[in-house]
């Protein structure tokens, strides 16, 4: 069984680059964090939840959402590592990037909706842009695992 320190030795560059796209990951997902977290607090308005109870649930939702930014920033490193071994940094990178940019997206819409009845232009702006993203990177995974998958049938043929 291999212990890390072997797996570094044998592709010391995909640590690396899997440590620089986890950085951008874990970027979005601290912005993904603080957009959860303004819609929690819209939740809370919207039900019209006693205001000295959103102390409390600010901290414990703050904390959950903490943890598991944390644990995606580690899954992000190791799935991106071994990824990046397998020669499947494109698809990988622009999957993780996809889901995080429809996250944020829609917590985004929802906490907008449910604050205003009608968008500003500025928010409207905003969350354009963000779908944009958001389409725009899924479309980039499906097309790149779509062409993965048709190398590797190419591949089987041949051999």
């Amino acid at each position: 069984m291999n212990t890390i320190r072997e797996m570094n030795q044998k592709h010391p560059t995909a640590g690396l680059i899997s440590v620089g796209l986890t950085i951008l990951t874990s970027v979005l997902g601290i912005y993904n964090w603080l957009a959860l977290r303004s819609l929690i607090l819209s939740l809370l308005a919207f039900f019209e939840v006693k205001p000295s109870a959103w102390q409390g649930i600010d901290n414990i939702t703050f904390l959950l959402l903490g943890i598991i930014w944390l644990a995606n920033v580690y899954y992000s490193q190791w799935y991106l590592k071994k990824k990046v071994i397998a020669k499947q940094v494109l698809k990988s990178i622009a999957r993780l990037l996809s889901i995080q940019m429809w996250i944020l997206f829609i917590s985004d819409l929802l906490s907008n909706l449910l604050i205003r009845s009608s968008l500003v232009p500025s928010n409207i702006q905003v969350l354009l842009i963000e779908g944009s993203a958001a389409i725009l990177l899924t479309l980039l995974a499906v097309m790149s695992a779509r062409h993965q998958a048709v190398q590797k049938i190419k591949i089987e043929k041949e051999g």
